[in-house]
């Protein structure tokens, strides 16, 4: 066999092992089950289930869209139905769920059983801001829920998030 042959054989040989065990790591990280909170410091490659209602206003896609790029986590963003209905049921609330939606349709949310947390969009720090309906975030209490939800959850609420959420523009 000559030299050539062999360095064929052996970069051939090479690419087949590293794309089957990219295939297999990525199957490993799309199949990873809800286990509730990691260890310090480790990465959570979950993405992020987030249920807007259906008066939040649409500055929330590029929110989205400047979250996933920034810190890399994907946010699978859904739209709840126009207006709630009590009798649908809604989406099960886990570590990775997070609900964002107005204070007047958080009676809604009592039909969900698991132990969940509020945090207020606040908007006396986002300034020039008219004053309507208070915008609320679900999600499971920090110590149980994925790090990535607690990361979208201080974004959203942080202070100039809170003006793009209520004025619906972005500057």
């Amino acid at each position: 066999m000559t030299r050539r042959k062999e360095n064929i054989l052996i970069l051939i040989g090479t690419l087949s092992l590293v794309l089957l065990l990219t295939l297999w790591r990525t199957s490993k990280l799309t199949m990873q089950e809800d286990t509730g909170p990691l260890p310090e410091g480790q990465r959570s490659m979950k993405p992020v289930d987030l249920y807007v209602g259906p008066d939040v206003k649409h500055s929330i896609d590029r929110l989205v869209t400047a979250f996933e790029l920034a810190h890399g986590v994907q946010i699978k963003k859904t739209s709840l139905s126009t207006p709630l209905d009590p009798k649908i049921p809604l989406p099960e609330l886990n570590s990775s769920v997070l609900f964002l939606m107005s204070i007047g349709q958080k009676p809604l949310l009592n039909q969900i059983e698991s132990s969940w947390t509020e945090t207020v969009v606040l908007t006396n720090l986002a300034t020039a801001v008219e004053q309507e309906e208070q915008l609320v975030l679900i999600h499971f209490p920090e110590n149980q829920a994925d790090p990535n939800v607690i990361e979208v959850v201080k974004y959203l609420s942080a202070t100039n998030q809170a003006y793009y959420l209520y004025s619906g523009k972005i500057e």
